[in-house]
């Protein structure tokens, strides 16, 4: 579970829009993000129940702004994710760390960078986002 890292994560980042799904949906997330002066728009959790209690968490709960920049910017996110997780055949794989995910992610993000310019520079340009084109074995 990577929801422990975002404080880490955000440090030293400042200020802009933090997007982030349900799983990141904490007091110690929201208070990180508004330390570099961020603005956490991060999608609420409902297992951890609607708490009435004054916190930054509940006060940003039905802020518009929020929920507009979810959605102007969620969409954006996910099909990126899928993508990079396909590359990779998570489904198949197990990776111990963080240094791990980090080098496999890179790896990923190289190939998908490298599959882009060769179809481009071939003028196969509908291969640029094409993963059956490249299956990884």
């Amino acid at each position: 579970h990577d929801s422990p890292l975002l404080p880490a994560l955000v440090q030293g980042v400042g200020e802009g829009v933090y997007v982030a799904d349900a799983g990141y949906d904490s007091e110690a997330n929201h208070h990180a993000i508004a330390a570099e002066n961020g603005f956490p728009a991060i999608c609420r959790n409902r297992r951890r129940g609607d708490q009435h209690h004054d916190t930054l968490r509940n006060r940003l709960r039905k802020n518009k702004t929020r929920k507009r920049l979810i959605k102007a910017f969620r969409w954006k996110v996910e099909p990126q994710n899928d993508l990079i997780k396909k590359v990779l055949a998570l489904p198949r794989r197990m990776f111990r760390g963080l240094k791990s995910v980090a080098f496999y992610v890179q790896l990923t993000l190289c190939r998908l960078l490298t599959q882009a310019v060769w179809a481009n520079q071939t003028g196969q340009t509908q291969l640029a986002r094409k993963l059956t084109h490249f299956k990884h074995k």
